[in-house]
């Protein structure tokens, strides 16, 4: 049950990547998007990484060989749940879905939306 579930999943959001994104949203997009950040964030007194990434001392990106993974490979994938704030609109949304996507293309990443998992991504308008 619990692969089929995953299956559809996956599927519906690639159908929300085909047709939720319309060419007048990427028309309105800053063509410049760090510079975009960077002036959002200018304000800031916290250390970023990359101009938008609020680092966390207490956690690394260190390899799951010594602590164990958030998310394990489950076959060929690994997959990640993850939530949306309902503070970002409906196009906002849908940027980020397409971003979380572009990833499906390239590794073996495979995002979902969080039921009940503990260790999730989070996507929130925040300081960083």
């Amino acid at each position: 049950m619990t692969p089929v579930f995953i299956v559809l999943l996956f599927l519906s959001l690639s159908a929300v990547h085909a047709r939720a994104i319309d060419d007048e949203v990427l028309k309105e997009a800053p063509s410049d998007v760090s510079q975009t950040i960077e002036g959002v964030n200018s304000g800031i007194n916290t250390r970023l990484a990359h101009g938008d990434i609020l680092l966390n001392i207490r956690r690394n990106a260190d390899p799951c060989v010594t602590s164990g993974c958030k998310w394990p490979k489950s076959g060929d994938y690994v997959y990640v749940p993850v939530t949306i704030s309902s503070i970002y609109s409906a196009r906002e949304k849908n940027l980020i879905i397409r971003a979380l996507l572009a990833f499906h293309e390239s590794t073996c990443i495979r995002f979902m939306w969080r039921r009940r998992h503990q260790d999730y991504l989070s996507f929130e308008s925040r300081d960083g």
